[in-house]
């Protein structure tokens, strides 16, 4: 999964992206995959939250490592 990741990941930037905006995953282990991979493809990773906020939604993608 992660070679997919960076290859979407990569094809953004070289459109001339400079982050991903996406939906906040509801598996925090996806959401910090998204963010390592993020860190190595020189990729900002952004995320919206549709309904699915609850009062700790962001602490993971607020967090570096868990």
């Amino acid at each position: 999964m992660d070679a997919e990741i960076a290859c979407g990941m990569k094809a953004a930037k070289a459109l001339g992206a400079l982050h991903i905006f996406l939906a906040h995953p509801s598996d925090d282990a996806h959401t910090l995959k998204l963010g390592e991979v993020g860190e190595r493809c020189g990729m900002s990773v952004g995320y919206h939250r549709y309904e699915q906020e609850l009062f700790d939604f962001w602490d993971t993608a607020l967090t570096s490592k868990p």
